[in-house]
This record gives structure tokens, sequence and C-alpha cells, in this order.
């Protein structure tokens, strides 16, 4: 979870075993809220450690960002965090990189996803009056199949560079 980067458009596809369930056996998975959490299309997930912070830790501001996806209020998005309440950490580190949490979502979502993901973007481009970088790892499940998108780079850049190579996600 860097602070800073110098990309401006770098685009990973990679398969991958990560599915709803792998997240569903995570030690941090709160069973407390396992029922609400379940229904999700759209899982926001803690990076396991970061630096000499050793426990589950969110990015900045990602209660803001599933605040602003609850906000849109479309019923074909279910999202939710995967983390208790006593457990939320974020770690703010003020930088103009935007680092989202970890993403694992449905892939008849990613469309819906990837243009919120931009709204969210662009709002907060406005706000800072800036050019901004941006971090985002989502991994898209189909089925039994699961694939990991990793980009970084020039956030005003995101969403044409994920369109362009959405043909990638599944053969």
């Amino acid at each position: 979870m860097l602070h800073e980067s110098n990309e401006n458009n770098k685009l990973t596809i990679e398969e991958t075993d990560i599915t709803f369930d792998t997240i569903y056996s995570k030690p941090y998975f709160p069973n407390e809220y396992e029922q609400e959490i379940k229904q999700a299309n759209l899982l926001l997930i803690p990076y396991p450690s970061f630096r000499d912070f050793d426990k589950p830790v969110f990015p900045e501001e990602t209660q803001r960002f599933l605040d602003f996806l609850k906000e849109q209020q479309n019923e074909s998005l279910k999202p939710d965090i995967v983390i208790s309440d006593d457990e939320y950490r974020e770690l703010e580190l003020h930088a103009d990189l935007v680092t989202l949490p970890l993403l694992i979502l449905d892939k008849v979502v990613v469309p819906l996803v990837v243009g919120l993901i931009t709204s969210y973007i662009y709002e907060k481009k406005r706000v800072r009056k800036t050019e901004l970088k941006l971090k985002v790892t989502m991994t898209v499940v189909d089925g039994e199949k699961s694939k990991t998108l990793s980009y970084e780079g020039d956030a005003d850049q995101f969403e044409n560079t994920v369109q362009a190579a959405k043909e990638n996600f599944y053969d």
C-alpha cells in the first residue's frame, strides 16, 4: 500500500484462486455479520498488513468510499466491508495517490463498479484541484474462475485502460 506512485498506466490481469468463499474463511472475517456479508456482490477487503503493522488494515478514506458506493442506491450493487467494527483500522498517508481497499466482486457488476470508481475519483480530483494517481486491485469472480486486475497510474486513465482490457477478463 505505497502512498506515492510514479506509474502512468500499469495494468496487470492474473488468474487467481481467490473467491468469495476464500474471503469468508479469512481470520478477520466477522462471523457476526456473516448473513449480511454473504449477500454482497462487492466486498471491500483489508490489506493483510502494511510495513510494520501486522494486522488487517484499510487505506485511508475506505469508509468514505463504502458510503459513496451505498449512496448510489443501485439495486444491482450490494457492497459491504469484511471486518468487524472493533477490528477496523485505517492507515492515513495523505498523498496524491488514492489507494482503494482490495475489492472482490462478481463479474456482472464490473462495468458498474469501474464507473463508480471513476466517479469517486473524479469527485476527489475536483475537490483537491490536482492530478491524482490511483491504485486499485480487484478480484473478479465468474463462477469458479477468478482473475485479479491491478491498476496503478493516472486516475483519469483508469476507466479507459480497464475498458480496453475487459475482453481479457475471461476467455
